[in-house]
């Protein structure tokens, strides 16, 4: 029996932790993104672009819940998420962050069916197996690899967005992997900074299980290839030279605050370029829409 079963009663705050909202509302956001930057070739309609955020949310937080549920043993180890609403019982018996989250996750995939938007279900459905199944159910514990593929969830949400108005084409499938690029360098810039932490918990994260030297160029290498193709997309997609110059500025910022982590490795420069690379997601991904 888990130590949390029987503690007592469940807050709603407690429900709304457990599907962490700073990360739903991200994925969310690029629904949206994703929608908006349909509308230059299809012209959508307000319901369909307020269905794809909302699809995009309810699934996104749904699967936190389950991956809260899946991870509660190692979650009352590391110091970082100890606190998290099952760890300290705020939820119990656990199994209901379980079904919360799958009746969330169930609810975003039944709207986007029978608003016969079957292509975008289909993602969020591929986004909702990669994320629980291969990243946290097969690869989490297991493979030092589980980030690079499990993050391909993380994509999903642009493509449910572009698709719930527009065919799919190359233009949201660069976009969401614009997304993929960024998740190694967010996960392991904070893996850096908690690298005890995992090792303490046995979870593979690459930078937490190599050297140091070796974990700042793990992610010194995927900031520099996330600038890299975030300008080279000017070359393969329909963006312009306003996305172009929004890249570069927020890419040497990116690349200066990984230069100063790869000199400061044991100082605060891995969280602050963890805290950056959200706004620079976030503002690229404005950008493309510009």
């Amino acid at each position: 029996m888990d130590s949390t079963e029987g503690r007592g009663r469940t807050s709603a705050l407690a429900y709304w932790q457990v599907t962490k909202p700073r990360l739903w509302v991200m994925l969310a956001y690029t629904a949206g993104i994703g929608f908006l930057a349909s509308t230059k070739i299809h012209p959508g309609t307000v319901s369909d672009g307020i269905l794809a955020v909302v699809a995009a949310a309810l699934g996104t937080a749904g699967a936190n819940a389950i991956t809260c549920y899946l991870d509660r043993d190692v979650d009352s180890i590391m110091e970082r998420t100890m606190h998290r609403p099952i760890p300290t019982g705020r939820i119990a018996p656990p199994s209901r962050a379980l079904e919360f989250g799958a009746a969330l996750a169930a609810f975003s995939l039944l709207i986007l069916v029978l608003a016969g938007k079957y292509v975008a279900a289909l993602f969020g459905l591929l986004g909702l197996v990669d994320n629980i199944l291969v990243y946290s159910v097969w690869l989490k514990r297991r493979s030092p690899l589980n980030i690079i593929l499990g993050g391909f969830s993380g994509g999903a949400p642009v493509v449910v967005g572009w698709t719930v108005n527009a065919d799919l084409s190359l233009t949201p499938i660069l976009m969401a992997a614009l997304v993929v690029l960024w998740i190694p360098s967010h996960i392991w810039s904070l893996a850096l900074k908690w690298r005890d932490d995992y090792s303490r918990a046995g979870i593979p994260m690459l930078t937490a299980i190599v050297d140091l030297r070796k974990a700042v160029l793990c992610v010194a290498s995927t900031s520099i290839l996330m600038v890299f193709f975030s300008c080279a997309l000017v070359l393969i997609g329909p963006f312009g030279w306003p996305y172009l110059v929004v890249a570069s500025a927020t890419g040497a910022v990116l690349l200066a605050l990984t230069a100063w982590m790869t000199v400061k490795p044991r100082g605060r420069a891995p969280f602050v370029l963890f805290k950056y690379t959200s706004p620079y997601l976030a503002i690229l991904l404005a950008a493309m829409v510009i």
